[in-house]
């Protein structure tokens, strides 16, 4: 008895893994996303920056702790940057039984300016329900179609078409193809095509 109970507390203590962490940034902005295995392991997270490559002088972004959305996805957007400087992030993560992990620091450099699209890697990938996808459109550019394609190269469904003025969007895709049937296991390919550039990334379905 005393030893199921000294396993399951050591199962217990087990830190949260970060299995994905990206960011994309603005001059005027940093967006920072990630995730952590288990979803539901840690009380919530918080994110200190440093000016530069600096080794100290970090400090904490957030009011307050943090939370996953409800795909597991965390989202932190850091709009106190200025254009052409390097900052360096660290990610606390508080585990359930009250001690905190760092994880990092990632050093980002923001742009001059904003003179052209983006497009974040879609999450989660794989995936098996619904992907998410956010891109963003510079301020020269208007027309905006947003597809899946199979490796192949031909469309599969089409997620977004017309006009779109200067900012940033969401577009979802939930496996299915034009018709509303839910496609075959497989790679894919997202495509953004924002006036002349096209952006892409490679995603996975599982059925």
């Amino acid at each position: 008895m005393l030893g199921l109970l000294l396993d399951s507390m050591e199962r217990w203590q087990q830190p949260a893994s970060l299995s994905y962490f990206v960011w994309n940034a603005e001059p005027d902005s940093v967006t920072l996303s990630w995730y952590l295995t288990p979803a539901d392991g840690p009380l919530g997270c918080g994110l200190e920056r440093a000016e530069g490559d600096e080794a100290g002088g970090y400090t904490t972004l957030n009011d307050s702790v943090i939370s996953p959305a409800h795909n597991g996805r965390y989202r932190f957007v850091d709009d106190s940057v200025e254009q052409s400087a390097t900052y360096s992030y660290r990610l606390i993560v508080t585990e359930q039984w009250g001690v905190t992990t760092t994880h990092g620091p990632w050093e980002i450099p923001t742009p001059s300016s904003r003179i052209s699209p983006w497009l974040e890697s879609p999450t989660p990938n794989p995936f098996s329900e619904t992907l998410t996808l956010r891109y963003g459109v510079a301020a020269d550019h208007r027309w905006v179609s947003v597809g899946v394609f199979d490796v192949s190269g031909r469309l599969v469904r089409t997620l977004r078409e017309g006009a779109a003025q200067t900012g940033e969007y969401d577009a979802t895709w939930d496996g299915t193809n034009e018709r509303g049937h839910r496609v075959a296991s497989g790679v894919y390919f997202v495509r953004v095509r924002v006036g002349p550039e096209t952006l892409e990334r490679k995603v996975v379905f599982l059925r």
